[in-house]
């Protein structure tokens, strides 16, 4: 899952996080990713960053992370729509759903210790 891509916002994302952990806990699911979207340079991201239209958080790429958030979405006035802390809120719902993937297949496996990280 990427967290922060322009279009989406707090309550979009927040929305995906309650959908994927509903398919968990229908089985349906077993697992997945999330990380923070990266304005690597020459993308479609850079160049929004570039035009003012998203706010990049920490320019030095040598310090980016996917664990964190690096952008700020800008709504059409440049007031921050989606900001770093509802990034963060999105990314341990995340990992919490991870945890409950883990938690499941342990259960289905019959065994805690081999359970999918």
């Amino acid at each position: 899952m990427l967290i922060g891509h322009p279009g989406s916002s707090f309550e979009i994302d927040m929305e995906s996080a309650g959908h994927c952990r509903k398919l968990v806990e229908q089985g349906l699911l077993g697992g997945l990713s999330a990380v923070h979207v990266v304005p690597y340079p020459g993308t479609a991201l850079a160049r929004m960053a570039d035009s003012g239209r998203i706010k990049v958080i920490e320019s030095r790429p040598n310090r980016w992370t996917m664990n964190e958030p690096l952008i700020e979405l800008l709504d059409e006035r440049g007031r921050v729509s989606y900001s770093t802390e509802q990034m963060r809120q999105v990314f341990r719902e995340y990992l919490d759903i991870q945890d409950r993937c883990r938690t499941i297949a342990g259960h289905v496996s019959g065994d805690n210790h081999n359970a999918i990280v």
